[in-house]
């Protein structure tokens, strides 16, 4: 067997689930899995392509939008932990999210039976239902003792049955993996995908992502994530720099760089965020502290119910409504 071809089987098989669940996770900020009365629901997630210069707030109004985009940072991040996947967003249905699983676990399975195309480096994946997925490896990469490996895959309609339905995905993104005698040391990974989930109502999204990762044998790795998503008032934010922990309580500590469309980019601090005990999905508990372009920490959030945030800029605190979530 070529060995581009065996370092590409070996690869998708011991990453498929950490990457392409990565890939095939659908978002559902602000309730947008939601819906009433069988008609369908769209939403579309765009590139960021707003202000990328550090934001300086300097009114109320700007320290309520930095607060807002604070905030969803915050709730994508919390989201993501339960997927083990940086910044990926979760499917809520948990006939969904099992039927995902049950079909990657497929693929690995059926690995040694996939399909190579005169390109040595070639692998295909049918879906359940229909479609592909096609892992494309360069030949002259390395392999997974020694060297780099690369390859590319495209979602072609690739098909995921549920028991309500079905998923369709789309796109497309690149994996690069670094190895020291057969150690992986170092990774990334970048995709574009559109998924369309269909069980009695169409959800389609698209998911634009990076994730980078260093110094995997070590003790001290390191990684940076950066995710694009649609928060629940339609605009699109950017998520980046994100480290989470939660605590014995089930509550969280997140701190990331988020970027807002107009003002631009902020660091925040999240502490003690307890989501547990609204039934909207809102957090109730904790701050989130937010530091500016001066470098000093200027606003501060606090969450003293399920509907509301208090917002405190300057001495001043104002409240305000949390997103509808249900």
């Amino acid at each position: 067997m070529n060995r581009a071809y065996s370092g590409l089987a070996s690869t998708i098989r011991n990453l498929l689930i950490a990457g392409s669940s990565a890939l095939l996770l659908a978002g559902c900020l602000g309730g947008s899995s939601g819906g009433g009365g069988g008609d369908d629901d769209t939403i579309t997630r765009t590139t960021f392509d707003g202000n990328e210069n550090q934001a300086t707030v300097s009114s109320n109004d700007d320290a309520a939008e930095v607060a807002y985009a604070s905030t969803e940072g915050t709730y994508q991040a919390i989201n993501s932990e339960t997927t083990d996947v940086p910044t990926a967003a979760i499917i809520e249905s948990a006939e969904v999210e099992d039927a995902l699983t049950a079909d990657l676990l497929r693929i690995i399975e059926e690995n040694d039976q996939l399909s190579m195309t005169p390109t040595a480096a070639t692998l295909v994946a049918e879906g359940s239902c229909g479609g592909e997925i096609l892992y494309e490896g360069d030949d002259e990469s390395g392999t997974t003792e020694n060297g780099t490996l690369n390859f590319s895959y495209t979602y072609d309609n690739y098909c995921v049955s549920t028991n309500g339905g079905q998923i369709v995905t789309d796109g497309t993104g690149d994996y690069s993996a670094t190895y020291v005698n057969s150690e992986l040391t170092e990774y990334s990974m970048t995709w574009n995908l559109t998924y369309t989930v269909d069980d009695g109502q169409t959800v389609t999204s698209t998911l634009l992502g990076t994730t980078t990762c260093k110094g995997l044998n070590t003790a001290t790795p390191t990684c940076s994530y950066s995710e694009d998503f649609e928060g629940p008032d339609g605009e699109t934010y950017r998520v980046e720099n994100v480290s989470i922990n939660e605590d014995s309580n089930g509550n969280y500590d997140v701190s990331a760089r988020v970027y807002d469309g107009d003002l631009g980019y902020v660091d925040f601090d999240a502490s003690g965020i307890d989501r547990q005990n609204c039934a909207n999905g809102n957090f109730t508990g904790g701050t989130i502290t937010i530091t500016d372009s001066s470098g000093a920490v200027v606003v501060e959030v606090s969450f003293p119910n399920c509907t509301e945030c208090v917002v405190t800029f300057g001495g001043n605190a104002e409240r305000y409504n949390q997103p509808d979530r249900t």
